[in-house]
């Protein structure tokens, strides 16, 4: 009987490498650094698969997992098969020395009775490289010449530009070719050209990759340029020839969403896998939903909202950028009211498309004003995002203003509070003072004179004051009577949010 071997590669130091740019451009910028970290994974697979001498008509059977940051393949187990992963691993640490990414590679027998043995035994040995990488090769540790030093830095503008001028080729392309090279020792990109590790991608109107593959590839648009973050933030209107000129959403302060997302139980889904397989369906589902069904989703004409009068706009398309989008860490810019809606949206549609698995998703959404420091929003995005997923043992979480938010009750009871403040016109003067004495009252006492405060505040209201007071008075009560410590506090948490939500939609 054939035996084979799992090869296992995971690209670390991603967010980094991704949001460590300036604000000024970042639009342009993050878009080829996000889909560089794609590409070093095509082209790690496809330099694996040439040197084991797979045939190209047999890759599909050979890639079992090829999302969330890392690749598994199934490959013959060759005498040299530790020989030739260690080559591979040189190879590509000294290609990105100096990008602060890497990718990771292991290796391990195929136990074709116990697939799950094999997957942990796999994640042991590829924590074992990370811990000894540069273990036994010392050129990693060799002090630059100063002729070499100098060369680098006459060409830092230059690698300062290729992100960007990456981003501008997959604009105007429609897929990518990988060939062989004869450049191997250095990551370059030369004449519209990418060199990496043996091999060229050329971006094409063809090619063996489609762009469209990948969500990454989506760009908010303004004419013939990439929207910047400040376009993003502004609301769309129309002018008083009636034309609609779309920006970054609904009426609102302009401020830019952050949004992170994140899949809860992702690995213990991937351990109860029985087989290569399952393993491959459910892998080919996860990037089916992260690529293509988003796609349609954010780029179709049928999600649309009214912009004032009877007039229509499209709710998402030409509206969200997106940075990285799959299992692990995806991350959106927008308009924080438009990121708002996809949130729950992706939410919605998640839990629908993997409602067999069990599975739920997690999110993390920071409003800013879009000069923000990209390395720093990134950062906010990531700690909202974890503070979703770990701060209560239920999973499948939004934090919104620093709160973790049950999705359920952020959809509909927000929404529903958040909709009446805001037709009812109620002042930001009136929100503010109701908002802080919701929030006083976040202990676990029922605090009667905030509760009368609260209907003062709100006595000048003239239809739907008794409604809105029946909804808070409500919530206190749901609060009281919920046995979860999240429901607890997400109950009063609810006129807080509304009101500030509110707040932020009354600006201009």
């Amino acid at each position: 009987m054939d035996k084979y071997i799992i090869v296992k590669g995971d690209v670390s130091g991603i967010q980094d490498f991704i949001f460590n740019v300036k604000s000024d451009g970042a639009a342009y910028e993050l878009k080829g650094r996000s889909f560089f970290v794609k590409l070093l994974g095509e082209v790690a697979m496809k330099y694996i698969l040439d040197e084991f001498k797979i045939a190209d008509e047999e890759t599909g059977n050979t890639k079992i997992s090829t999302s969330g940051g890392n690749f598994i393949l199934k490959l013959p187990q060759l005498g040299n098969a530790g020989e030739l992963i260690n080559k591979a691993q040189h190879l590509f640490t000294k290609n990105l020395q100096f990008t602060g990414l890497n990718i990771c590679l292991a290796w391990s027998e195929l136990d074709p009775d116990n697939f799950g043995n094999t997957l942990r035994d796999i994640n042991i040995k590829l924590r074992e490289r990370k811990l000894s990488l540069f273990n036994g090769d010392h050129s990693f540790f060799e002090p630059y010449s100063r002729e070499k030093f100098v060369k680098n830095a006459e060409k830092k503008r230059d690698k300062e530009n290729t992100w960007k001028n990456i981003t501008t080729l997959i604009r105007n392309n429609k897929g990518i070719v990988i060939e062989k090279s004869e450049e191997t020792e250095t990551l370059t990109f030369a004449n519209s050209n990418l060199h990496l590790a043996g091999y060229k991608i050329t971006f094409s109107s063809s090619g063996d990759i489609l762009l469209k593959n990948y969500l990454e590839s989506l760009f908010p648009v303004n004419g013939n340029r990439v929207k910047s973050f400040e376009e993003l933030s502004k609301t769309d209107f129309s002018d008083k020839y009636n034309r609609k000129l779309e920006w970054g959403g609904k009426r609102g302060v302009n401020k830019i969403g952050v949004l992170a997302m994140d899949v809860d139980g992702l690995g213990e889904a991937i351990k109860k896998c029985s087989g290569e397989d399952q393993l491959r369906s459910f892998d080919q589902r996860l990037q089916y939903f992260f690529n293509e069904f988003l796609l349609d989703r954010i780029i179709n004409n049928k999600d649309l909202y009214y912009n004032g009068g009877k007039q229509k706009i499209p709710r998402f398309k030409n509206k969200v950028y997106t940075v990285t989008a799959g299992g692990d860490d995806s991350f959106f810019v927008g308009k924080w009211n438009t990121l708002l809606d996809l949130a729950i949206k992706i939410r919605n549609e998640f839990i629908s498309y993997f409602k067999d698995d069990n599975l739920t998703i997690s999110a993390g959404l920071v409003i800013i004003d879009p000069k923000f420091p990209v390395v720093r929003f990134a950062s906010l995005a990531e700690k909202a995002l974890k503070k979703a997923k770990y701060k209560y043992k239920t999973k499948g979480n939004i934090c919104l203003f620093k709160e973790v938010l049950d999705w359920d009750i952020l959809s509909k009871d927000v929404e529903e509070l958040r909709k009446l403040f805001i037709k009812n016109r109620v002042s930001g003067g009136i929100l503010a003072k109701a908002r802080l004495t919701a929030v006083r009252g976040m202990d676990n006492k029922v605090g009667l004179e905030d509760f009368w405060k609260m209907g003062y505040y709100l006595r000048d209201l003239k239809k739907d004051k008794d409604k809105i007071q029946k909804i808070i008075h409500g919530n206190i009560i749901k609060s009281v009577n919920s046995p979860g410590e999240l429901k607890k506090r997400n109950y009063r948490l609810i006129t807080p949010v509304a009101a500030r939500l509110a707040e932020l939609d009354n600006r201009n």
